[in-house]
C-alpha cells in the first residue's frame, strides 16, 4: 500500500514518518483557498488508496465537506479509503444548520470511518448529522508542549487566575464571579470581552502574546477554561490539557469533553458556566484549609493527561486508518 495522505501536517510524529505524508494542502485560508481544498481533495482522492482528511485546518466554508459529497457520487470501486478527523461540526440553527446536516449527511457516503474526539461527541453525532453511529470511532485529542514553552528557570506560582481563548467561549459569568474576589487578581486573554478598561483594577483582559499566554498557563494558581454553553463539537482540550499537564487546578465547564479527561474535583473541576458555581469553586481553590487537597488535585490532574501525546494521538488516528482500510477492501 502506498503512504496514506494526510491533509494535516503531522510529520513531527515518528509514527507518521514510517506510514504517511503531508499532501500540501494550503491553510493560509486565503481567498482562492477553499477552490484550491476542494480540488486538492477531489484529486488526491482519485491517485491515493487511502486518505485522511482534516476538517480542523479547512476553511471555515468547509470545502472538505463539498469535495467528499462529490466523491460520495462515484462508484464505489473508484473512491479510496477515507477517514474523517478535526473537531467536528457546531450544530447551527435555520436555513444554515439544514444545509450543513444536508451536506455532511451527503459528505459521509464518501467516508469510511469518523475519528471523533470526544465521547460526548460521539453521542450526538449520529442524531445531529445523521450519521450510521457504527462508523464513529473514538480518537482522544493531544496536547502539545514546545520547549520554548517551558521556561529554563521556571517562574513562581502566583496567587492570580487564568482564563484564555476565543473559541466557543462564554467569559460572562466568569467575569461576574470575580467581582466577588476583589483581593484576586484575574487574567483573561481573550478578545471577547467589550469594554475592558472599565473592569475593576483586579481583572485584566486583552490579547497576548503566545509567549505570554504560557507562561501565565505555567504560574497562574488556578486556570479556567470558560466554554460556552450548548457546544456540539470538541474544543479548548489544548488549553485544559496542558493546565493539567503542567500541575495546575483546572476548572472547565461541562460543554467541551473535559470529562473524558477530568474526574470532578479528583483531577480537575467540572462546573455549569453559571456564576454561583464559578464562586463556589473558587473559594474552595482559595481556601487556605484545602491547601493539601488542592495540590493533591494539581498531581492527579498531571496523572491524568500525561498519556494524552501527540505521538499516542497519531498511533490512534492510523490505528483507525488501518481498520478503515480493512473496511474498504472487504468485499
Amino acid at each position: 500500500m502506498k503512504p496514506i495522505a494526510f491533509t494535516i501536517d503531522y510529520s513531527s510524529s515518528k509514527h507518521f514518518q514510517e506510514q504517511a505524508y503531508f499532501a500540501g494542502i494550503p491553510t493560509a485560508h486565503r481567498p482562492l483557498d477553499s477552490a484550491r481544498w476542494f480540488w486538492r481533495i477531489l484529486k488526491l482522492a482519485w491517485t491515493e488508496e487511502v486518505l485522511l482528511v482534516d476538517n480542523e485546518t479547512a476553511p471555515s466554508s468547509h470545502p472538505e465537506l463539498f469535495a467528499l459529497a462529490h466523491i460520495g457520487l462515484w462508484p464505489k470501486q473508484f473512491r479510496p479509503a477515507i477517514v474523517l478527523t478535526g473537531d467536528m461540526y457546531q450544530q447551527r440553527k435555520g436555513f444554515v444548520g439544514w444545509l450543513a446536516k444536508q451536506l455532511i449527511h451527503l459528505a459521509d457516503r464518501s467516508v469510511t470511518l469518523h475519528a471523533i474526539r470526544t465521547t460526548k461527541e460521539m453521542r450526538l453525532f449520529p442524531t445531529l448529522w445523521n450519521i450510521n453511529a457504527d462508523k464513529l470511532r473514538h480518537c482522544p485529542y493531544y496536547f502539545k508542549i514546545d520547549n520554548g514553552d517551558l521556561e529554563e528557570h521556571e517562574s513562581p506560582e502566583e496567587d492570580f487566575i487564568f482564563a484564555g481563548g476565543n473559541t466557543y467561549r462564554n467569559y460572562a459569568p466568569l467575569v461576574e464571579a470575580a467581582k466577588a474576589f476583589p483581593e484576586i487578581k484575574f487574567v483573561f486573554a481573550t478578545t471577547l470581552i467589550k469594554d475592558a478598561e472599565e473592569l475593576p483594577q483586579h481583572i485584566q483582559a486583552g490579547p497576548i502574546s503566545h509567549e505570554e499566554y504560557m507562561h501565565n498557563l505555567r504560574t497562574a494558581k488556578v486556570n479556567i477554561v470558560a466554554i460556552r454553553r450548548r457546544v456540539t463539537r470538541a474544543v479548548g482540550e489544548q488549553t485544559f490539557l496542558k493546565s493539567m499537564w503542567l500541575h495546575k487546578p483546572t476548572v472547565v465547564t461541562d460543554e467541551s469533553g473535559a470529562r473524558d479527561h477530568i474526574e470532578d474535583r479528583k483531577s480537575g473541576f467540572i462546573v455549569d458556566g453559571s456564576v454561583e458555581q464559578y464562586i463556589e469553586v473558587i473559594q474552595w481553590l482559595f481556601d487556605e484549609g484545602n491547601r493539601k487537597e488542592v495540590k493533591a488535585i494539581g498531581e492527579a490532574a498531571h496523572e491524568a493527561a500525561s498519556p494524552y501525546t501527540f505521538d499516542n494521538h497519531v498511533a490512534n488516528l492510523l490505528g483507525i486508518i488501518d481498520e478503515a482500510v480493512q473496511l474498504h477492501t472487504t468485499p
